[in-house]
């Protein structure tokens, strides 16, 4: 018989995890191919439980992530937004889904699937991007 790790450790945490991708799309649409085409620098995973808020990021052109196990058991409240390169994108300049509400248990994985980011740019025109002009 042999002995597997357990999916959680004291390095891990002790709670449940997120897994999600990405994919960035302008007013028209269109799918940006690179983050850079908005200066998007990373994705944001935040979350709510119990009144406690705490986040996690990653590089925006991993298009896929997920979270250590920290996440605290119970009903979480997630959302998905952009990052800067220096801070949160203004909510003003993009477009999430709403808040998504998911059972999280430890020692278990969330699967929120694709998630699409619809940014207030147009590839079409000169402008400002989500993130500073491009």
């Amino acid at each position: 018989m042999f002995a597997l790790p357990a999916c959680t450790s004291a390095r891990d945490g002790n709670g449940g995890s997120v897994e999600l991708s990405w994919r960035l799309r302008d007013l028209t649409g269109t799918l940006l191919t690179e983050c850079s085409q908005a200066n998007v620098a990373a994705i944001r995973l935040s979350w709510e439980v119990d009144g406690v808020t705490n986040s996690e990021s990653w590089p925006c052109d991993d298009n896929h992530a997920i979270t250590r196990f920290v996440i605290p058991e119970g009903s979480a409240k997630l959302t998905v937004s952009p990052d800067c390169a220096n801070g949160p994108a203004g909510p003003e300049t993009y477009t999430a889904p709403a808040p998504l509400v998911r059972n999280v248990q430890q020692g278990r994985v969330v699967e929120l699937g694709a998630v699409v980011l619809l940014l207030q740019i147009d590839l079409r025109a000169e402008q400002h991007s989500t993130c500073g002009t491009i």
